[in-house]
């Protein structure tokens, strides 16, 4: 991903006094675009003094590194469930320049992460909306840390490319001096000069909590999916002591059970297909039943389908317009226009990702009995099991692998009161947060586990929260997954999955239900955790830098020598003295619209943010 440098708009912390008497409405606009006026002048020379003293301004035009930092893209609201949710838009404009490359090219669609509805989103859409595309974050990078110390492993440096240093790049450190780094199984792991076997390389805590992903939230649970019979992600198996209760599937309280009761989640994904017949009414749960799945390295930015008269998308289609249909419904009389979107089977991730996070808030009524999370990966069972009574966690694995150690710490828990918790498995280590404090046990939760198990069918429940004797109240669940790295190089032929798992005619054109089948199937697994390994050795002062986005990052693993003949360095590696600066901060996510113009000048505070 290349970046290109830019000025810096900023909040407006001014406000005016109160009028004496009352303003005309053209006194007002010009108030309002002297304020606008204003702001700018003052981010311009902020930007200047940062420029000379600090750091360095820039902005980010591709999708590499999303949904950690986003290209140009279009914000999108999912008209069914209400999630929001970003889609590339890079592919209106050429690279590099903000010039549109045709105006017969348009990013039309775009899957959501929750109810996998796709939604068309093109200027004659249903709900009469504007889509606009949108420049990329701008960030602040601090060029001048690594004359202090070393760089640091996962984080988000700037750097120019060594085969046009003119050209800079942002990625996420992933290998340092002196180690081979190994991508397995969408794991990193690295073997230090000297030594002889790898280790998996463990997230710090800012950037594992910046880097996952979200698979399901109830927040955004969708209400027309469960109407119309497809059952709700989240439930009690009915052979099993039952204690949890909704009334809206979005928060879930419990009454008091002298034995475990679980609520389990099952990772059911409407096709295309499934959402059609459920917008023409003739949906039949029984005759379409949608299956649980392995969840998968599925991100919604991937998933824009853009009409092309005049060049192929991605995958080689003539035109992915093609995948955008309508028909017309009569209802009471009145006919309106149905547009049906049929996402790219690959774009809806085809690797099976096994390191998850489990979030919520909870509500302790009365502070007694047990509160559970678990976790589920090669059908091993990772619990945090939470005493209401005294606060005391226990991390344990009851079933395996044998290297874990079960271990307790205490946690503030323990008394009435709410609290937002989050269990994780990532990185072979089981960690648990309290609000923004993570509690330390006695081995830090490290295990090992054979990188090569795959699922069972017990990963089609792999996530779920048990309560024994607990009274308590359960909000904003969550589930999240961990990033996958594709193990890809250039001499790899397919970039968007690293194992063999089904006859080569699926890829590339997997069908939806080919992918259900696939992610559904038990028998089809074989292949899952037998992934490619790709080894990445680097020597003093060449670093490995990878984009978050793995799926479409054309980051160094898919680098060619060719790029920059006459270096004596391995075709992925970046040398040191290419190395620029750590990107801090995001100072301006797009802005929003000014009243009555089309100008994007309206600071969108709530997703600034510092980078991680």
């Amino acid at each position: 991903m290349s970046l290109q440098k830019s000025s810096v708009p900023v909040q407006n912390t001014k406000t005016n006094p109160k009028p004496q008497t009352p303003m005309s409405d053209a006194d007002k606009v010009l108030g309002g675009v002297r304020e606008v006026m204003e702001t700018l002048a003052i981010a311009f020379v902020l930007a200047f003094l940062f420029k000379i003293f600090e750091g360095e301004l820039y902005v980010i035009p591709t999708g590499s590194m999303a949904p950690t930092l986003m290209g140009r893209h279009k914000d999108v609201v999912c008209p069914e469930c209400g999630c929001p949710y970003q889609v590339s838009a890079s592919e209106e404009f050429e690279p590099g320049t903000n010039a549109s490359v045709s105006s017969n090219r348009h990013v039309l669609a775009g899957t959501c992460p929750q109810c996998r509805y796709t939604n068309y989103f093109g200027s004659n859409n249903p709900e009469k909306k504007v889509y606009p595309s949108y420049k990329g974050d701008h960030i602040l990078v601090n060029k001048y840390i690594m004359d202090f110390r070393r760089p640091k492993r996962w984080d988000v440096t700037v750097f120019r490319f060594p085969g046009e240093p003119r050209i800079n790049y942002i990625k996420r450190l992933i290998g340092q001096e002196n180690e081979t780094v190994q991508i397995h199984n969408g794991n990193v792991y690295v073997r230090k000069e000297g030594e002889d076997r790898f280790e998996v390389a463990r997230k710090n805590a800012g950037a594992l909590l910046s880097m996952l992903q979200l698979v399901h939230s109830t927040d955004y649970e969708n209400h027309t999916l469960i109407e119309a019979g497809v059952p709700p992600r989240w439930s009690q198996n009915p052979n099993e002591p039952l204690a949890w209760e909704t009334t809206d599937y979005k928060s879930y309280f419990t009454r008091p059970s002298d034995s475990v009761s679980w609520l389990r989640y099952q990772h059911r994904l409407p096709s295309s297909e499934d959402w059609s017949e459920i917008k023409r009414g003739t949906y039949s749960p029984d005759s379409m039943p949608i299956p649980p799945q392995l969840i998968a390295d599925f991100t919604s930015y991937n998933t824009s389908i853009t009409h092309s008269a005049d060049a192929k998308d991605y995958y080689g289609y003539e035109n992915a317009g093609a995948r955008i249909k309508t028909r017309t419904v009569k209802t009471d009389g009145k006919e309106t226009v149905q547009f049906l979107c049929s996402p790219i089977a690959l774009d809806l991730g085809v690797n099976w990702v096994s390191d998850l996070a489990l979030e919520c808030e909870l509500t302790v009524e009365k502070p007694q009995g047990v509160f559970t999370m678990e976790l589920v990966r090669s059908g091993f069972r990772f619990l945090c099991e939470i005493d209401l009574a005294t606060g005391q966690a226990v991390l344990s694995a009851p079933e395996g692998p044998e290297s874990f150690k079960t271990v307790t710490a205490d946690t503030p828990l323990g008394k009435t009161g709410t609290w937002k918790l989050m269990f994780a498995n990532v990185d072979d280590q089981l960690r648990l947060f309290v609000g923004a404090n993570e509690i330390e046990f006695e081995n830090h939760g490290i295990y090992s586990i054979d990188p090569l198990l795959p699922p069972t069918q017990r990963d089609l429940t792999p996530a779920s929260l048990g309560v024994k004797k607990a009274q308590v109240k359960v909000e904003h669940l969550t589930l999240k997954r961990d990033i996958y790295y594709i193990a890809s190089n250039i001499h790899t032929k397919r970039e968007l999955i690293d194992c063999d798992l089904l006859e080569q005619p699926y890829f590339p054109g997997l069908t939806e239900l080919e992918l259900r089948r696939l992610m559904s199937d038990s028998s089809l697994w074989q292949g899952f955790g037998k992934t490619r390994t790709i080894e990445f050795p680097l020597k003093k002062g060449e670093f490995l830098l990878l984009g978050d986005n793995s799926a479409k990052s054309k980051d160094s693993r898919l680098w060619e020598k060719s790029m920059f003949p006459g270096d004596d360095f391995e075709y992925y590696v970046v040398p040191e003295k290419h190395l620029v600066g750590e990107a801090l901060f995001v100072y301006w996510p797009h802005g929003f619209r000014f009243p009555g113009t089309g100008l994007n000048i309206v600071p969108n505070l709530s997703k600034m943010r510092f980078i991680k």
